[in-house]
């Protein structure tokens, strides 16, 4: 989701990407992109059908996030977590695992 201001320097870092271009500038920090996302994930229709069109989940990060950490051993030897840090896959491993924690628990 990248502002219409900075559409360009997106798309030519990564210009494969599949971009979210916000109707306007969000002027209230990440709020406005955030509800942007919220309701297009979670309330669009097919205008020419009525269908809904509803995902059962979403991710949303900033692209400041480097780094997911996972926890080895919860709570380690002495009572202290032993977190490892996932820069390669991390962010494919942590949203998977997510995903598939949340279809065993629906």
């Amino acid at each position: 989701v990248v502002e219409p201001q900075e559409e360009l320097s997106y798309r030519a870092a990564w210009p494969a990407a599949l971009l979210l271009v916000l109707p306007r500038a969000a002027e209230t920090a990440i709020g406005f992109s955030r509800w942007v996302v919220q309701k297009i994930c979670t309330g669009s229709h097919d205008v020419a059908t009525g269908r809904s069109l509803r995902l059962p989940f979403i991710w949303m990060v900033d692209d400041l996030l480097v780094a997911f950490y996972k926890l080895e051993r919860p709570l380690g030897k002495g009572g202290c977590k032993v977190m490892r840090a996932l820069t390669d896959r991390g962010f494919r491993e942590a949203f998977l695992a997510v995903q598939r924690h949340l279809s065993k628990t629906s």
